[in-house]
């Protein structure tokens, strides 16, 4: 009975060890150094980036030449920024819970009865029926994020926070989209919603010890690029990456519209 113990323990032993040495794996796939409280992300070489969040563009059902409009504009703003290192706009379309998808579509019940709840009630059925059993969880999601190269920390702020101020000027007074700077927490849960788009994130910048990092908070369990040439796996999620290899010479300007609206994560 103690050799069955001791094999068990042993057995056990290896197995933390194989799932720590997967998650070391994981991690070194993220590849920024710091992630910083206030949203500045810090990578090797003296590059440091910061992310913005901004609102859909009302674009498809403008007319034609309001639609030319926006979409020079938008061109525009991508050409004419004060000339970061790197400049990346990222669509992310999200699966929402049952739980968020509830919040944000019915009528909540007050606790206590105002006279109300039946009416809440007959509204909610309403929605269900309408919406059907296979409406769209899928949230659609929009980032620029840019990075500058700068000798240190603070003039690296500074040089961000002119380039977020004209990116969201312009986007405010040339497409009429709202944006905001994301914070650290913010940025962290995105890539987590990537790696794990069913769960919920929870972390606190409290946490940060010298053995915990942001990135033990956002890795998966597993990256594991073994299974086929063209598909890799995070946890229990297959995945691919589809990217254009030739661009044409017009791009058709209704591509990143019909993008986010593909219901996938």
């Amino acid at each position: 009975m103690k050799k069955l113990d001791k094999k068990t323990k042993k057995a056990d032993k290896k197995k933390q060890k194989q799932q720590k040495e997967l998650k070391r794996n994981a991690q070194s796939a993220i590849k920024y150094d710091m992630m910083l409280h206030d949203g500045t992300c810090i990578f090797n070489n003296g590059i440091y980036s910061q992310t913005i969040e901004f609102q859909d563009i009302n674009y498809v059902t403008e007319n034609d030449e309001e639609r030319r409009s926006i979409f020079n504009h938008f061109m525009g703003l991508i050409n004419s920024s004060s000339n970061p290192q790197d400049f990346m706009m990222t669509i992310i379309n999200k699966p929402v819970s049952e739980e968020e998808f509830t919040n944000k579509v019915f009528i909540q019940e007050k606790e206590n009865d105002d006279g109300h709840n039946a009416k809440r009630r007959e509204w909610n059925d309403t929605l269900v029926k309408k919406l059907g059993a296979d409406s769209s969880r899928i949230e659609t999601k929009r980032y620029f994020t840019f990075s500058v190269k700068e000798d240190s920390l603070e003039r690296a702020r500074n040089s961000l926070n002119i380039l977020s101020r004209e990116l969201r000027n312009k986007l405010a007074r040339d497409l009429d989209s709202q944006s905001k700077i994301l914070d650290g927490w913010e940025r962290l849960n995105v890539i987590y919603g990537i790696f794990k788009p069913y769960e919920k994130f929870i972390f606190d910048y409290e946490q940060i010890n010298p053995s915990f990092t942001t990135k033990d908070a956002i890795a998966p369990d597993v990256i594991d690029f073994r299974y086929a040439t063209d598909m890799f796996k995070i946890d229990n999620r297959f995945c691919k990456v589809f990217y254009l290899k030739n661009w044409s010479t017009e791009i058709f300007d209704e591509l990143i519209y019909r993008l986010t609206k593909l219901e996938f994560n």
